[in-house]
């Protein structure tokens, strides 16, 4: 399996990028502090949004149902950290995993798990 060109690469992540026609908002969890659970400001991420329940496995072990698959540009991943809070049409979940998918070597775009 070859990797791809740069030219290749910037094709895939404009066809992704294309799909993206939602927008949600992040609160990234950022750890526990004194008063529980401690979240950065909401930021609003351009992604699309997949409603779809699939078995996922969490990064402990713990075995969840996720009823939302939100695909972000892979430079956005790093606002869906796992327990951080997204509100969707006014609904609020919470992430589970978050992973990049590449495609014959190069990182394409980022795919986060919600409850």
């Amino acid at each position: 399996m070859s990797p791809l060109s740069p030219n290749q690469v910037s094709e895939a992540v404009f066809v992704i990028e294309k799909m993206m026609g939602n927008t949600v908002s992040v609160e990234t969890y950022t750890g526990d502090g004194a008063f529980g659970p401690a979240y950065a400001a909401a930021v609003n991420v351009t992604c699309g949004i997949n409603m779809t329940h699939r078995l996922v496995q969490t990064a402990n072990g713990e075995e969840r149902v996720s009823i939302m698959v939100i695909l972000a540009r892979s430079e956005d991943a790093g606002y869906f950290t796992p327990e951080s809070k997204v509100t969707y049409n006014g609904r609020a979940s919470k992430v589970l995993e978050t992973s990049l998918k590449t495609f014959k070597g190069s990182v394409v775009y980022a795919e986060a798990e919600c409850s």
